[in-house]
């Protein structure tokens, strides 16, 4: 079974939507944009008294493009990927749904444009 930060990483990446750049990797030297996957907020809870826990939670998407280059396009593509109702799979007959998405406001430093986008989602799991 994936962890819920594993599948989505998968999801994106065979999504086409950009290419990827987890945190500990260095910028692409081409000055073309790229997005950091990392895991926001957690919350995780019995679901119910037997063997099943509710987690909800982010998939934080930050994307980062030299200034100038526009980013509203790519920022529209992963809405629309992450609509509310998505699932992914986690293996098991297991799926984290989306259940929210939201933007925070860019900011620019150092010639690159940042922009962090949150997609919220729900899953319920086996325990254990």
């Amino acid at each position: 079974m994936l962890t819920i930060y594993e599948a989505f990483v998968t999801d994106f990446q065979s999504g086409g939507l950009i290419q990827s750049v987890r945190e500990n990797e260095p910028a692409p030297s081409n000055n073309s944009g790229y997005a950091e996957l990392q895991m926001g907020s957690i919350d995780k809870k019995p679901f119910t008294l037997g063997d099943s826990d509710l987690i909800e939670g982010d998939f934080r998407i930050v994307l980062r493009y030299p200034e100038n280059s526009g980013v509203s396009n790519v920022r529209e593509e992963i809405e629309t990927h992450y609509k509310i109702g998505y699932s992914v799979g986690l293996g098991n007959n297991e799926k984290a749904v989306v259940s929210g998405f939201n933007m925070e406001i860019g900011e620019v430093k150092d010639e690159w444009y940042k922009l962090i986008l949150n997609v919220r989602y729900r899953a319920i799991v086996k325990r254990g």
